[in-house]
């Protein structure tokens, strides 16, 4: 994966702040995860039915998957992510790695008014969130 979705992935794992899926659960088809990027590295994926909208704030959870989790800290990771649409910051509320065998290696949760909003620029991989997610607020 590129240095700043890596990045974003260790400060979302350090940060992190509400429940997510049990440790070591695979994705389920059921939830219907949706490809919002993918790489030579990995993918990132959306769960649609956590967007949960507060005016300019939206909430929603991710799933990050390494093609080569040998050559990443994690196999895979699920985080829960809140933009501010209007002001183009992003903060990371709870976040949860897993190994090759879904076993949980690091888990992070942080109180609602502690989460860290850091602004995001054009070649951030936060734009593939708001391109998604703030339709109105443009790209």
């Amino acid at each position: 994966m590129n240095p700043d979705m890596n990045m974003n992935i260790l400060m979302a794992l350090a940060l992190a702040a509400q429940p997510l899926p049990a440790p070591g659960a695979a994705p389920d088809a059921a939830i219907g995860w949706e490809i919002l990027g993918q790489d030579g590295d990995g993918r990132i994926l959306i769960d649609p039915r956590s967007i949960r909208r507060d005016r300019d704030f939206v909430h929603f959870t991710i799933r990050l998957e390494a093609n080569d989790p040998g050559r990443q800290p994690f196999a895979s990771a699920e985080m829960r992510v809140v933009i501010d649409c209007v002001r183009r910051t992003r903060g990371y509320e709870a976040g949860r790695s897993y190994d090759r065998d879904g076993r949980l290696l690091q888990s992070r949760e942080t109180a609602p008014a502690d989460v860290v909003m850091a602004p995001f620029g054009d070649d951030s991989s936060n734009l593939l969130f708001h391109r998604r997610l703030c339709p109105r607020a443009g790209a």
